[in-house]
């Protein structure tokens, strides 16, 4: 029964991609990806539409991207038609899933380049508060594209509409020292005197030039400590500098979109998808791994174990027919899902981000805590705290940000983590509860997880479990689109012949860190 609806579900999906909306979207895409209307080709609604179409993209490639794809490879989503969705059972993802992800981030970066040309000095549109907005908004997004690809175009990324149409490919290192030099750039220019900022047309800070400077320096110490196991020196430098200028100091300091009953549209993807997709998005259910760490039923690397039932797991998690929080384990074979049809109605859903104005958050207060609370665990100079106090004053920002009481914790969580002698174990606590406060960030969360290697994912193995093309190990990159290799294949086939391949398994440059034997 399960493979039957598996067969219907692609079958929906290919009539998706071949259908008159979906094929017009796609011929939209082949011919200019930075097409506008002439009324709106100046710097406000191209911002302003660079950041909705990167955030929301569509409903289907919503659905790919934070669910589908990223969803279980985070360990977010589990799916019940492994057949149907390739991503969590370690196989290569469709065309569909790669080019809508490569396709939709081309085009906002074409857009935000057009910002860039016109708010430059001498641009018909000169502002130099507009242009650091602009270029802090392409970092966040080719940071994005080169954690899926590796090497992509970088210095030529997004100029079709200007003719270039086969763009060369930049390696990962020289797109992150030069994300770096955009960030200092931007934090430079931001003046929170001078006027004429966007204000409308800014959906994130709505023109408040103090929220893009915190934006800024914590997005610059999220790049810095990707790039702890592949530079450390590079690394702390630039973490430091972020330090020193100052980050979100609460969850007003929150990168994320106005609410959507300002916009008069939907806020939260999740809602579009169970709302406008519900074939789709029923076709998944919340992730074992996250609801049983909810829950408390985990074990640390060090044999500990969470000090007992998270009070967020009842604001992010909805019960099932039965009352009950369940999560369905990731990975399971179709045959597997035709022995448990109970799967259908007893596994979970999400509870919190399934609201229609809930604000698509891009990054947060509590993550930054996190990051805080790496630094200080390695030293870095200029921290607020020490690693445990802002260990747990991450987990109460993200409790207040969603209406959880952290009062109902069963012990006190700086003492538990002053408790550990380790700091390898203090860590994979830090990124365990980065993990839940990026929620529902697939993207991000996945990123992290082939980072530093937590959550914990156990290599599979057994007769229940699929095990694709990477034999049971969970993917560390997404190959290139067909698309690409056929209409770019010079400048594509060298990027994959400079990573040493294309596959799911190839690691990309940051991705350094030695893990321990079966623990992907």
């Amino acid at each position: 029964m399960k493979n039957m609806k598996a067969h219907i579900i692609t079958s929906l999906i290919l009539v998706c991609l071949i259908g008159s909306s979906c094929s017009e979207r796609l011929e939209e895409i082949n011919l200019d990806p930075n097409r506008v209307e002439a009324e709106e080709a100046i710097p406000g609604p191209l911002f302003a539409k660079s950041i909705t179409q990167s955030l929301h993209k569509n409903n289907f490639s919503q659905l790919l991207e934070l669910i589908a794809d990223f969803g279980p490879m985070a360990h977010y989503f589990a799916t019940l038609y492994p057949t149907a969705f390739a991503a969590d059972s370690y196989y290569d993802l469709e065309e569909w899933s790669r080019f809508g992800y490569w396709s939709i981030y081309w085009q906002s970066v074409g857009l935000v380049n057009d910002v860039l040309s016109q708010t430059d000095p001498g641009g018909e549109y000169e502002n130099g508060n507009n242009n650091a907005m602009a270029r802090i908004w392409k970092v966040y997004l080719m940071h994005k594209l080169t954690d899926v690809y590796g090497d992509v175009p970088y210095e030529e990324a997004g100029q079709s509409g200007d003719g270039l149409i086969n763009p060369v490919y930049n390696t990962q290192e020289e797109i992150y020292r030069d994300l770096f030099d955009e960030l200092d750039k931007a934090l430079l220019d931001l003046e929170i005197e001078v006027p004429g900022a966007f204000t409308t047309q800014d959906i994130i800070y709505s023109g408040d030039i103090e929220g893009w400077r915190k934006f800024a320096s914590s997005l610059k110490l999220r790049l810095a400590l990707r790039l702890r196991y592949v530079d450390p020196d590079f690394a702390r430098t630039k973490a430091e500098e972020a330090l020193e200028f100052g980050l979100m100091t609460s969850n007003a300091d929150n990168a994320q979109e106005i609410s959507g009953d300002q916009r008069g549209n939907f806020g939260s993807p999740i809602y579009q998808i169970t709302t406008n997709l519900f074939a789709f998005g029923q076709s998944f259910k919340a992730s074992a791994s996250l609801v049983e760490y909810l829950k408390g039923n985990h074990m640390y690397r060090d044999g500990g174990a969470p000090s007992g039932v998270d009070p967020r797991l009842t604001v992010l998690i909805d019960e099932n027919v039965n009352g009950e929080l369940v999560g369905i384990e990731n990975g399971h074979t179709a045959e597997y899902y035709d022995l448990h049809p109970e799967f259908d109605s007893e596994g979970s859903w999400f509870l919190f981000h399934n609201n229609q104005y809930e604000p698509v958050t891009i990054m947060s207060y509590s993550e930054c805590l996190f990051l805080e609370a790496e630094a200080a665990l390695l030293g870095y100079t200029g921290v607020s705290g020490s690693p445990a106090v802002l260990y747990k004053s991450g987990m109460e920002a993200s409790m207040e940000y969603l209406g959880a009481d952290p009062g109902s914790f069963p012990v006190d969580e700086e003492a538990l983590f002053n408790s550990l002698t380790d700091d390898e174990a203090k860590l994979e606590r830090i990124i365990y509860q980065k993990w839940i406060v990026l929620f529902p960030d697939s993207h991000e969360a996945w990123t992290e997880q082939r980072r530093t290697g937590y959550p914990i994912v156990l290599k599979r193995s057994g007769d229940d479990y699929e095990l694709g093309i990477t034999q049971g190990t969970i993917p560390n990159r997404i190959p290139y689109p067909d698309w690409e290799l056929n209409t770019n294949s010079t400048n594509a086939n060298a990027a994959r012949e400079n990573q040493g391949g294309d596959d799911l398994l190839n690691k990309l440059w940051w991705d350094r860190k030695t893990l321990q034997d079966g623990w992907e």
